[in-house]
């Protein structure tokens, strides 16, 4: 799993969902992807029966792509739609070596 070096910022400008689909294609096989303290947790919660795997899948086929505003941190967020009814958060930031990098913000 890619460790960022701190600080980080965030991309805050709306990408198209084409430009999305295409950073995750780019950043994905790289494993440019770094798990938030919150992604963890429900990770290791087993009644949320919420697999890395399942993470994985919907991060590299997601059915849909929608952008949304998070006013606390200043920068867009991308809901992924998955199957089943299962959904990924992600945002994109660079790190302090300008790495760009996919934050997984939570899951559901």
């Amino acid at each position: 799993m890619f460790k960022p070096e701190q600080p980080v910022k965030p991309i805050n400008m709306k990408l198209s969902n084409e430009e999305v689909i295409l950073l995750i294609n780019e950043l994905y096989p790289k494993f440019f992807i770094h798990y938030s303290y919150h992604v963890k947790m429900r990770l290791a919660q087993p009644d949320r029966n919420f697999t890395e795997q399942k993470l994985l899948s919907i991060l590299k086929r997601p059915k849909h792509v929608e952008p949304k505003w998070n006013d606390e941190y200043y920068n867009y967020t991308y809901l992924l739609e998955g199957y089943n009814k299962r959904h990924l958060a992600i945002a994109f930031r660079v790190d302090n070596n300008n790495k760009l990098y996919i934050e997984c913000v939570t899951v559901f």
